[in-house]
C-alpha cells in the first residue's frame, strides 16, 4: 500500500484513517507492505514516530529504512519509509536510490518472494519513455501512478474490489 501524509495535514486523522484501512485490508497470511512519504523523520525520536510505530505494531509492521531519504543543504531526514513484517521476509535488503527526479530519494526493497517477481515482471512491460520528459512533470507523475497501480493490482492483494493504491484525503 502506498501512503502520502501531507506535512500540514491532521496527524490524528491520518492515524485514524490508516488504522481503518489496515483493519479492512490486513491479512496475516500475506506479506503486507506499506511505503511512502510519511513526513515523520525516522532518524530522530519523536511523538509522531512513537504513535505511528504503536499503530503498526499490532500488524507486525516495522520500519526498514535506516538511511536518509531526503537530503537538503540543511537536513538529512528519513521521512520516506517502508514498513513490513520482517519476520515473514527475513531475506530482504533495502538501499537508497538517488534518482534526481525529486528532492526525495527512492528506496529499493528486495524480497525473495515470487509475488514481488511478478510485480517486477509486470513493471518491465511498461514503457517509461514519457516519464523522463522534463516538460511534462504532472503527466509523468500520473503515468507512473497509473503504471504502478496496474502492476500492483495485477500482482497483489484485492479485497472487496479495493486494490492499491487506495487514496484517502486527510
Amino acid at each position: 500500500m502506498s501512503v502520502y501524509r501531507a506535512l500540514t495535514g491532521n496527524f490524528i486523522h491520518f492515524l485514524s484513517s490508516l488504522d481503518s484501512i489496515l483493519n479492512l485490508l490486513y491479512n496475516n497470511s500475506l506479506n503486507f507492505i506499506i511505503c511512502g512519504d510519511f513526513n515523520i523523520n525516522y532518524l530522530e525520536n519523536s511523538n509522531g514516530k512513537l504513535q505511528l510505530d504503536s499503530l503498526l505494531a499490532p500488524y507486525n509492521l516495522q520500519s526498514v529504512a535506516n538511511f536518509p531519504t531526503r537530503i537538503t543543504n540543511g537536513s538529512h531526514t528519513t521521512i520516506d519509509n517502508i514498513f513490513f513484517n520482517k519476520s515473514k521476509s527475513k531475506d530482504f535488503s533495502i538501499q537508497p536510490c538517488p534518482n534526481g527526479l525529486s528532492d526525495h530519494d527512492a528506496q529499493i526493497l528486495t524480497l525473495n518472494d515470487s509475488t514481488i517477481l511478478e510485480f517486477q515482471l509486470n513493471l518491465s512491460y511498461e514503457s517509461w519513455d514519457n516519464v523522463f520528459n522534463p516538460l511534462e512533470h504532472t503527466a509523468s507523475c500520473q503515468m507512473v501512478e497509473t503504471s504502478m497501480s496496474f502492476a500492483c493490482n495485477s500482482s497483489f492483494l484485492s479485497v472487496d474490489g479495493m486494490t492499491c493504491p487506495i487514496l484517502f484525503e486527510s
